[in-house]
């Protein structure tokens, strides 16, 4: 339960009400697990969809509203590129308009819920904490037990194909699998969007059991990546093994303590113990990565003819408008710029990676931030393929790790200006006194 201990994000904002955090913090553990509401009720699942969909799009507009009430130096220039975004997205959607591309509500994803920022750091950093649990373990849960499902033969394959099924009616057609098993993809619906979520909150919570010392996220992390592993999306997998091992190395070397090589010891020896227990099931996405298919979509449409014939797109973006088949590259990164132009996607890969950005400037007395910095960091690489990131099932999620990392960062950063002050005033006090000795 949230406490007083842990009041709120930024100090010197005045934080929401408890019940209006609740809300905040339900709608955000919703819009990640909304697929169990699918499975257990017979609401249509495109009417669960589009109420949490705008659900988000609330949040983001109101957001926009309160963005006027920070003035922070950390968050001047987040405003100022939000304010961009925002105005190149409205010219983009027109422009698309005109070129006969219909209106996707999925823009609202990229050009408002940013904004959704400016609300999140009025709620305690508890509620999200709490959130953030819940999400693991229910898609842990989620993608576990449809993987052990699909282990069943024939009457289990088709109880996770209707399982699919009425989570995707609309888009799902078949089981992806690798040998005889079977891609796990949980109450999203999809093992690639289970993945990232599972990507993001597992490489926070591992390294901020680095930072912490706290088994309880040691404990959650390894069962998001060992649920990871399940769901055989090679990219997400691979990511989110680089982020852990790269920030833990970081955190070992400098900030070299004891405590620290013990984390590392014990993380090491539970990995160990899940490769002796597990050792078959995860080592199934070893040989996802050697199948051809995989490259092959990754670097679909990337031949050099593709890439000449595509630079006015780099350019100028609207690549689905001309018809140009270089939109459909798996690479999100590469397919933002194709759709958004060179300008724009680089302001809004500027705004994903902010706070890494800011973290730089506090790195040496802001450990708190570090756990958010790597689950960013995850976020945005995974973007190399698919961009589920980007997802109604995952992007909340994102933006909530985002700002209490920034809020983090904002808090160290006051406190370090406010004992600048307090050392000069005693600098003075000193220098004064000794004026009146003299």
């Amino acid at each position: 339960m949230p406490t007083k201990k842990n009041s709120q994000l930024v100090q010197y904002i005045s934080s929401l009400r408890s019940s209006s955090s609740y809300i905040i913090a339900f709608i955000l553990v919703l819009g990640s697990i909304r697929g169990l509401i699918v499975l257990n009720s017979e609401l249509p699942a495109k009417t669960v969809y589009n109420i949490t969909a705008t659900l988000l799009i609330i949040l983001s507009a109101y957001g926009f509203l309160k963005r006027v009430e920070f003035k922070n130096h950390d968050i001047v220039l987040l405003k100022k590129l939000l304010q961009i975004n925002l105005l190149l997205g409205i010219v983009n959607v027109l422009f698309d308009l005109l070129l006969g591309i219909p209106f996707s509500p999925t823009v609202f994803y990229i050009y408002l819920l940013p904004y959704v920022v400016f609300l999140f750091l009025r709620v305690p950093t508890a509620y999200f904490n709490v959130a953030f649990t819940i999400i693991t373990l229910v898609i842990s849960y989620s993608v576990c037990d449809n993987f052990i499902e699909s282990l069943k033969g024939s009457e289990g394959y088709q109880n996770v194909f209707d399982y699919n099924t009425k989570l995707r009616p609309d888009t799902f057609e078949a089981l992806d699998r690798t040998g005889d098993f079977y891609c796990a993809a949980g109450y999203t619906g999809n093992n690639h969007d289970s993945a990232n979520i599972l990507g993001l909150t597992g490489s926070l919570f591992f390294i901020r059991y680095f930072v912490g010392g706290k088994w309880l996220d040691l404990g959650l992390s390894l069962f998001a990546l060992f649920s990871l592993m399940l769901t055989q999306s090679a990219t997400n997998i691979i990511v989110a093994i680089f982020t852990c091992v790269i920030f833990s190395v970081y955190v070992l070397v400098l900030r070299w303590k004891i405590r620290n090589v013990v984390s590392l010891l014990v993380a090491v020896a539970a990995i160990l113990w899940l490769f002796a227990s597990f050792g078959d099931f995860i080592k199934i996405f070893t040989a996802r990565l050697g199948e051809d298919s995989n490259r092959e979509a990754m670097l679909n449409q990337l031949n050099m003819g593709s890439l000449v014939s595509a630079l006015p797109f780099f350019l100028i973006g609207h690549a689905r408008a001309f018809g140009s088949e270089i939109i459909d590259t798996e690479i999100a990164h590469l397919k933002g710029v194709f759709q958004l132009g060179i300008v724009h996607a680089s302001i809004l890969y500027w705004i994903l990676i902010y706070p890494i950005l800011r973290f730089v400037k506090v790195r040496s007395f802001c450990s708190a931030a570090l756990p958010g910095v790597a689950a960013i960091f995850f976020g945005f690489m995974s973007l190399i393929h698919y961009g589920s990131l980007l997802r109604s099932t995952n992007v909340l999620l994102f933006y909530a790790i985002y700002t209490t990392c920034l809020a983090y960062i904002i808090n160290c950063n006051e406190s370090n200006r406010l004992l600048g002050i307090e050392s000069r005033v005693r600098g003075l006090d000193v220098r004064s006194s000794l004026a009146k000795l003299q």
